[in-house]
């Protein structure tokens, strides 16, 4: 007999209640029953069910069996191979047929062991490769087809020599075991097959073997005999009864012969049925179609993932307020599960995600990959993040390490120096290792990258071993590097420089699930872990198009015309599975739908089984409940903040300062709180750890090359002299042989362009001032203020004008305009400086200001001339705007604004985050700009 029960109960209580009925007037007739269900967790949902429906009370449960971990196939002697193993002898095999570094053979070793699994499931054999005739298709083509002979030929030999069976043949022959034994000795006791729908051959033939038994009945979810037979005929791969319908017509089964436990009226399953129709049959839509709006299905649609996570998460924890729900997140976006799951860790709350967690990315994970990083890079940076990990104390207590971190770190900022910091640890011989790029056995660094990974990982009272591999991670990471090391004559020697990929993707591999602690109410689940369930709520996270569902990937081995010829399924068969489980996710008690409208300020599409129902629902005059992001901090009763308002201290006059630079008043006009921020507070922000030099390096060597040329003697003035100048101050920046390949080029041309504008207009000059400083004092409401200044370069003329030039390396240049407008005071103020006879070249009269643009690109520079018409008036405006400015906040009253004219904030801002700009520039502000 073949049963289907509809999601819309719980398709395991639905069953319990039924078997329960049958046999249960039988003290031994439950536990007689043999059941076999898809995956482990199925087994275990059946058997809480099992329990809720006889209250506690005791029960001896049926033998229920997952179709993964069947054991009756006798092997003789061949064990399966393990997924890893596997991964490591094929990546040998694929550099043997073509040389590449380890880590790009071991990502190609990957897909192949998944070609090579898809072919067992779906009885392909590897002789079949020779079918496909490579004259057909592209050359690329027939290079790959000639190198799939490593899993045609080169594979099954291994295998041989290894006693060995691939994971996926392994299982298959266990099914097909267990067949055979029912047609010699069929069980005389019930055996019913639950939750399958078909999709592999494997799972057919054993669904025909449980239907062909004296006692045999299957359960399927969700088949829709209401479907009229033209539109079942029509289906599609990308259709929800696509695998139910193969899976009848392979059981010679008609739709109507299939029985429906517990029939009740089930709108819902109608509305879901009319939205996921054929597309060729989506005109029925047109005729008046008769569904409803479920109340109890509700669309959340949030700005970004991250507010997304946010609301799921507050939906979940609201769950936990009323007794005894439950409700579970299921969704295929693994960022969008990790970031609920913090979230709600924040609120000692555990979720089980049944995906678990890649072993890269927990705790002991990161450590050993930011190890590997450092000795692979030798940067200072990867280096800080090891010693910043909680897991490094190198033998000394928490407290007193993270302290010592810290200060290093804050010096070698503040200095920018390498980072000085004298570790226990002796890491030197690792870091050695990775120098040279002399290939090295994998043993040999797999073994030291352990032991110094140990050591520093030791604390005052803990050994380094225990505290790496004590957790459940830890001892998943232990077993993971124990097969690897097992393997590691097989991996053989490597580039150093490729091992911290390789190591990396060797963590992906696996993953770990905490075996305790977990809430019990609460689950995160993927579409498959989620079938057979139904949890209250059921949350449907990240339903973008592309992520649920997810679009078919490229086959990088095998395209269309060569599956088809191979009898492998079309990869739109994957979009059927998806629709299956969204039409048996929707059918929950509670459902709410969740997407972000835009992923890292990009807009998304929504799923297109989101904009089937929609649409469906908006023809049938209907409409599907939609919330904005807030929905979930309502339901918390979370009152939300008032928007920032625009910072404005006003400390006291005595803690004002009353010295600054001139490149401080460009940005007192534009960010006074900038200035309170720096000068007040005495906040600086930290450099970066200067592991390879930068545009700014470079712009500082340039500087420092020019004005050492300019004051050599006119006789040493020479292209050569310039630019072993700039090979000289390029070496004290950092720049060697390896990292200025891009700016020497660029250096040689700004050398060029530089004499010969030097020819042109400096020899003409009778006195040059270069990176002269001065001090200018000003007397403002009885209070004496010093400007401090050094130009770049000063031009004297002999008839006793100036010309005031500043060198710009990169970003924009001032316009003339915003010089005429005193919004760029720099060359202004120099020149009111030159004027008024502060700078060392008596009082002169200022006839040009000027930028030169030196950035290496196009003919190496370019002048911008911004000397503005009315000189006099120039100068006149600035020093009263300078003393107008003085006296404003020379006044305790007077606060210090961020950004008082929003269209002139300043272009680089280091304490924008203290500003809080985001949060109030949108709120209507007046720009009185």
């Amino acid at each position: 007999m073949i049963y289907t029960l509809a999601s819309n109960t719980s398709f395991c209580d639905t069953l319990a209640t039924h078997l329960l009925h049958e046999y249960g007037g039988d003290t031994w007739g439950i536990a007689r029953i043999i059941i076999y269900v898809p995956t482990n967790r199925a087994a275990k949902t059946l058997k809480e069910a099992f329990l809720r429906q006889t209250d506690g009370k005791t029960l001896l449960l049926p033998k229920i069996i997952s179709f993964a971990n069947l054991d009756v196939f006798d092997a003789s002697g061949l064990e399966p191979v393990s997924p890893l193993t596997r991964q490591l002898l094929l990546s040998k095999l694929v550099q043997a047929k073509q040389p590449m570094g380890e880590d790009k053979a071991f990502a190609l070793a990957g897909s192949l062991a998944d070609l090579i699994d898809e072919m067992h499931h779906y009885d392909v054999s590897f002789e079949q490769l020779k079918d496909i005739a490579p004259e057909n298709f592209a050359i690329h083509w027939q290079e790959t087809l000639s190198f799939l002979e490593i899993i045609e030929k080169s594979w099954p030999l291994i295998l041989n020599e290894r006693h060995q069976i691939d994971p996926s043949l392994y299982q298959i022959k266990q099914a097909e075991s267990l067949i055979n034994s029912w047609i010699h000795i069929p069980p005389k006791t019930p055996v019913l097959a639950v939750g399958f729908t078909g999709g592999l051959p494997i799972v057919e033939r054993f669904l025909k073997a449980v239907l062909n038994l004296p006692v045999g009945q299957i359960f399927i979810p969700n088949l829709d005999k209401d479907l009229p037979e033209d539109v079942w005929n029509a289906l599609d791969e990308t259709h929800p009864q696509c695998y139910l319908k193969k899976l009848l017509d392979f059981l010679n089964v008609k739709r109507k012969d299939v029985d429906v436990l517990f029939n009740e009226p089930n709108d819902r399953f109608k509305l879901l049925s009319a939205a996921l129709m054929p597309a060729a049959k989506t005109y029925l839509w047109q005729n008046n179609i008769q569904v409803k709006a479920d109340k109890n299905i509700r669309l959340v649609e949030c700005k970004t993932p991250q507010t997304e996570a946010f609301e799921i998460a507050c939906l979940l924890r609201e769950v936990l307020q009323t007794p005894a729900k439950t409700a579970a997140l299921v969704t295929t976006d693994r960022q969008l599960a990790r970031r609920v799951k913090i979230q709600m860790q924040k609120w000692n709350v555990i979720l089980d995600d049944s995906a678990g967690t890649p072993l890269n990315l927990t705790p002991v994970g990161t450590f050993l990959i930011q190890l590997a990083n450092a000795a692979v890079s030798q940067k200072q940076s990867d280096l800080l993040c090891v010693l910043k990990h909680p897991l490094c104390l190198d033998g000394q207590d928490y407290t007193q390490f993270r302290k010592q971190v810290h200060q290093a770190e804050k010096q070698a900022r503040r200095t920018h120096k390498d980072l000085d910091f004298p570790l226990k640890t002796d890491i030197s011989g690792f870091m050695n290792l990775f120098v040279n790029p002399i290939r090295i056995p994998f043993a040999v660094l797999l073994k030291t990258h352990l032991q110094v990974a140990q050591d520093l990982a030791t604390s005052i009272d803990r050994s380094g071993e225990e505290r790496l591999f004590a957790s459940d991670a830890g001892q998943a990471v232990s077993d993971v590097l124990t097969q690897v090391l097992a393997q590691a004559e097989t991996i053989g020697d490597i580039e150093p420089l490729v091992y911290a990929d390789l190591f990396q993707m060797i963590l992906q591999t696996s993953t770990v699930r905490p075996r305790y602690g977990m809430h019990p109410r609460l689950d995160i689940l993927g579409p498959i872990e989620a079938r057979l369930q139904q949890p209250d709520l059921i949350i449907v996270g990240g339903l973008n198009e592309g992520t649920f569902p997810q679009l078919p990937s490229t086959d990088a081995w095998i395209n269309r015309p060569m599956r088809k010829m191979c009898n492998l399924p079309a990869p739109e068969e994957k979009i059927g599975v998806s629709a299956q489980d969204f039409m048996h996710l929707l059918q929950a008690k509670e459902v709410i739908l969740t997407r972000a409208l835009k992923n890292d300020g990009v807009q998304t599409i929504p799923s297109r089984w989101l904009t089937r129902l929609q649409t469906v629902l908006e023809k049938a005059g209907e409409k599907l409940d939609t919330y904005t992001e807030g929905f979930g901090a309502c339901v918390l009763n979370v009152q939300h903040r008032a928007p920032a308002e625009r910072p404005e201290p006003k400390p006291p006059l005595s803690a004002r300062p009353t010295q600054l630079s001139i490149s401080d008043i460009s940005v007192f006009l534009k960010d006074p709180y900038a200035i309170y921020a720096k000068h007040i507070l005495h906040l600086y922000k930290l450099q970066d750890l200067q592991d390879t030099p930068n545009e700014a390096c470079f712009g500082n060597a340039v500087h420092d090359a020019l004005a050492a040329f300019l004051k050599l003697p006119p006789a040493q003035q020479t292209k050569e002299k310039l630019l072993f100048l700039g090979e000289q101050f390029l070496s004290q920046e950092g720049f060697n042989s390896k990292n200025s390949a891009f700016f020497r080029p660029k250096f040689e041309k700004i050398a060029n362009w530089f004499l010969s504008e030097y020819q042109n207009a400096f020899p003409k000059a009778v006195q040059h001032l270069i990176e002269q400083t001065a001090i200018m004092q000003l007397h403002v409401d009885d209070k004496d203020f010093y400007l401090n200044g050094r130009a770049d370069r000063i031009d004297i003329f002999a008839d006793n004008t100036a010309s005031v030039i500043d060198y710009k390396t990169g970003g924009t240049i001032p316009s003339a305009r915003s010089v005429e407008k005193c919004n760029e005071p720099q060359l202004s103020l120099e020149a009111l400086m030159i004027k008024e006879g502060f700078f060392p070249c008596k009082q002169k009269e200022p006839a040009m200001l000027s930028y030169w643009h030196i950035t290496g690109n196009k003919d190496g520079g370019e002048i911008v001339d911004v000397t503005p018409k009315d000189m006099a008036g120039l100068l006149e405006n600035i020093k009263n705007k300078l003393e107008d400015l003085l006296a404003k906040y020379n006044d305790p009253d007077t606060g210090y604004p961020a950004c008082p004219k929003i269209k002139y904030q300043p272009v680089y801002n280091d304490y924008a985050h203290l500003e809080r700009l985001a949060e109030w520039q949108d709120q209507g502000e007046n720009d009185d700009s």
